[in-house]
């Protein structure tokens, strides 16, 4: 018998939470809907964009009617739910109609902020919350041409522009000396002040309004300056409070919103809550993408599905208003950050500013050019280090098609493939390409109908159309093999990689291919890759992946390599590694050692690996490339060299294991060189290092790795030392043999 799952919320956030409880177990409950407006779920990130022209309200709606049918969900609209009663597992609503649950959702989103303003229930003072409201907004502009606007924040500003759409005057009101001043500095406002005023909009900053005037309905403003305005309608956009009545008349534990644990669970069992009415460690989130990833936390629990545990997310803002474009993340003004980049260009209007705090990216604010914005904020979701930001790790494209590349083509590039490209809809870059190739998708429409990227807030749209163009010309590329195929169009593998197919146009899985070329199958004859394997279905991803493997076991395809652009290792150096004051203090013979590793890396980054590899070399623990989330973390320590292995600085974040501990730098060189080989030769094309160690283990890892050094390694110790650093070669060729 199906479970009854009743959601109070026909929203985002709750709706949201029911597809990914449909995905888990689409069998499992009988579910119930009640939606106090009269429509369906639609976007009302988007409402911004109907009072702008530029989308009706059929163009966001996000499930419609027959949504509701088609997955057997008994909707209620207009219907408005007034008591809870968790005793006896009944709610009630204004009609009187009566339904009984199991397990029952909170989804009821937040309110408008009315503040304390005399005269604020007037006939004409309106808030900026649902369609209704944009329709109040389109009947005052057909009789009225004065308009003011509360609030010079997103909403306010985002409002404004749709009444001068209208046709009506938008004045501004802000009781902040800068516009959107929670989310940009000074310099950013003023620029995003002149772009809007150059449209129409009029602002009056650093006013508080104390009076609604007017008889019967709002005739005008009164501040507490004394200044006076005229305004026939009146907006109110200064932010919004969790929706928590019914909870809190329910029993649940609230504060600002209903309080819920890492799994969504309020004080009261079988009760959740979920999106902007819930409160998380004493946050509660008004976009989009945080409400997204509590909805699938809160799936996973209730399906019993392994759930992670919601940990909170990073909050960013991107200005909807046609022609401006503004983007912000984190915190850029706080008093411990420190500007790592600012940059202003008078001639584009453009501005941008990354901040940190201990050498870890905190925020950034983008004005006029936002391509950087997505890659930015994976950078603070991450915490990356101020070094990984300032001195990118060297791209494989040529000068020329660097400086022909646009920024949000740069930008893109820069993104890994875990990434998540579209935050409101949980979309990852890996997600879009795999779509693209796997359904033919040629714009990003149709990136749009198959994965949701970009269906939300837009923001994320220019990168989307970048990955749209970079697939395409991967695409022309295959029909002439001396084209470089783009990093970008290299998909990352499934998670069971050894009994699926290395991609979705051949059943051959990694493990097969990698016998059938160990075993000489082909001959090394390229010409029977395609039929043989790949059934006259050919891909990017199958040619990178076969040159690859042929490169490890046929000594003939390795100059067809410098067609690929396969993936290396890439070495971040601590800034202080080469004062040789800094080392002086720590390590002996540093000049030496600084030309080891320097020699070292000069090998490393020529070797193709499965993965880009990330090694970071450090002199301690405060050093900016953060040696505990990357690939391979390499740091100086008073009992000698520590090499760690796995971590990853994708979200989510994962500290590395240490592998052991050397004396030596030439030692340090050594074991990571065991180590890549272990990784090269084991692992499957384009699976991550750390992916791979997990497979792995630690344990068997550092025994197998400890094994090699000690039995082979070591009996060249002196030889290699005095001979300048033979260790390349004694571990690889070794490795070789027992491969």
């Amino acid at each position: 018998m199906r479970q009854q799952l009743v959601v109070i919320g026909n929203g985002m956030a709750g709706v949201r939470c029911v597809e990914e409880i449909l995905k888990l177990a689409p069998d499992d409950f009988e579910i119930t809907i009640f939606g106090t407006e009269q429509h369906p779920n639609y976007n009302r990130i988007l409402l911004s964009k109907i009072l702008q022209g530029e989308h009706t309200f059929e163009h966001i709606i996000l499930h419609d009617w027959s949504w509701y049918q088609q997955q057997q969900i008994t909707l209620y609209t207009n219907e408005t739910v007034t008591h809870v009663d968790p005793d006896t597992r009944t709610l009630t609503t204004a009609s009187g109609l009566q339904q009984t649950y199991d397990t029952l959702i909170f989804a009821t989103g937040s309110i408008p902020f009315i503040p304390p303003i005399q005269g604020s229930d007037k006939k004409g003072v309106i808030s900026f919350r649902t369609v209704e409201d944009c329709e109040q907004m389109k009947t005052y502009a057909q009789k009225y041409r004065q308009a003011a606007v509360i609030g010079g924040g997103l909403l306010g500003l985002e409002a404004a522009r749709g009444l001068l759409h209208l046709g009506m005057e938008a004045h501004v009101i802000h009781n902040a000396s800068y516009l959107m001043n929670r989310q940009l500095d000074q310099l950013s406002a003023q620029l995003l002040q002149q772009e809007l005023e150059q449209q129409g909009m009029k602002f009056h900053l650093n006013q508080n309004t104390t009076r609604i005037t007017g008889t019967t309905r709002a005739q005008g403003l009164r501040f507490a300056s004394g200044d006076k305005l005229a305004a026939d309608l009146v907006v109110l956009a200064v932010g919004i409070r969790p929706h928590i009545r019914l909870a809190e008349y329910a029993g649940l534990h609230v504060k600002r919103g209903i309080v819920v644990n890492d799994y969504m669970q309020t004080s009261i069992e079988h009760i959740y809550a979920v999106g902007e009415c819930a409160e998380h460690q004493g946050i509660t989130y008004g976009l989009v993408a945080p409400l997204y990833e509590q909805g699938k936390v809160l799936a996973q629990h209730i399906c019993q599905q392994r759930p992670y545990r919601y940990q909170g997310s990073i909050p960013y803002s991107q200005l909807k208003i046609s022609g401006v474009s503004v983007f912000s993340v984190g915190d850029t003004t706080a008093p411990d950050c420190e500007p790592v980049i600012q940059q202003y260009d008078g001639v584009r209007k453009t501005y941008k500013k990354v901040s940190a705090v201990a050498g870890k990216i905190t925020g950034a604010i983008l004005y006029g050019d936002t391509a950087e914005g997505i890659a930015l904020l994976e950078m603070v979701k991450q915490g990356a280090s101020v070094e990984s930001y300032l001195h990118p790790l060297e791209s494989t494209a040529t000068l020329s098609e660097q400086q022909s590349q646009s920024p949000t083509d740069i930008a893109t590039a820069k993104l890994e493939h875990t990434a998540t490209v579209c935050a409101c809809n949980a979309v990852t870059k890996a997600t879009i390409l795999q779509s693209i190739q796997t359904h033919g998708l040629q714009t990003a429409d149709e990136v749009q109908q198959h994965t949701k990227a970009s269906g939300s807030c837009g923001g994320c749209r220019p990168i989307v159309e970048s990955l749209v163009r970079y697939s395409l010309a991967g695409n022309q590329a295959q029909a002439d093999p001396t084209t470089a195929i783009d990093p970008l169009l290299i998909i990352e593998l499934p998670e069971y990689p050894d009994t699926v197919p290395i991609c979705l146009s051949t059943s051959l899985t990694h493990t097969a291919l990698k016998e059938q070329i160990k075993d000489n199958i082909w001959n090394n004859n390229p010409e029977m890759i395609s039929p043989f394997i790949l059934h006259d279905h050919d891909c990017s991803t199958c040619r990178t992946t076969i040159h690859y493997y042929q490169h490890l076991y046929s000594a003939n395809t390795v100059a067809q390599l410098d067609t690929y652009r396969l993936p290396y290792a890439q070495l971040l150096l601590d800034r202080n590694l080469l004062s040789s004051d800094a080392i002086g203090q720590q390590v002996t013979d540093s000049n030496d050692e600084i030309h080891q590793i320097r020699q070292w890396q000069s090998t490393i980054e020529q070797m193709p690996l499965p993965h880009t590899v990330n090694i970071a070399i450090a002199l301690d623990i405060y050093s900016p490339v953060s040696v505990r989330v990357q690939d391979i973390g390499i740091l100086y320590s008073p009992a000698g060299w520590e090499i760690s292995i796995g971590g990853c600085a994708t979200d989510p974040i994962q500290a590395s294991s240490l592998l052991t501990t050397v004396e030596h730098i030439s030692d340090v060189l050594y074991v990571v060189n065991i180590a890549l080989e272990l990784y090269r030769y084991d692992a499957y094309y384009s699976e991550p290092l750390w992916h791979w160690m997990e497979r792995t283990g630690i344990l068997p890892l550092r025994e197998q790795v400890l094994s090699l050094f000690y039995n082979e390694a070591i009996t060249h110790s002196n030889d290699d030392r005095e001979g300048g650093g033979t260790y390349d070669a004694h571990a690889m060729s070794f490795l070789q043999r027992t491969m």
